[in-house]
């Protein structure tokens, strides 16, 4: 029986967006590079490949613990740590390819 492999490298359009909107004012630089990912697509029914090098994704999983601090709505600090930990899964996806 074979074992189907997540894939952790594919990002909403939302999840792409809502990224960018949580990291723009403390790290633009990565923000923006999530931001070119979708280019000027606007389906959100599809999925994005994500091609970052893992410092990269590294480092915008240190931004977000950043921004986690500093965020005070008990509503996007959710939609927050749900980001993150998508963040992370596809860290962990690269570190073991």
């Amino acid at each position: 029986m074979s074992q189907l492999k997540q894939n952790f490298s594919r990002f909403s359009r939302g999840a792409l967006k809502m990224t960018f909107t949580i990291l723009r004012s403390s790290s633009p630089d990565i923000a923006l590079e999530v931001r070119n990912i979708t280019g000027n697509s606007e389906d959100n029914a599809k999925l994005f490949e994500v091609n970052m090098k893992l410092s990269r994704v590294e480092e915008l999983i240190d931004a977000f613990d950043h921004e986690l601090e500093r965020i005070s709505s008990p509503g996007m600090i959710m939609i927050a740590k749900s980001l993150r930990n998508d963040w992370d899964l596809f860290r962990q996806e690269l570190k073991e390819s």
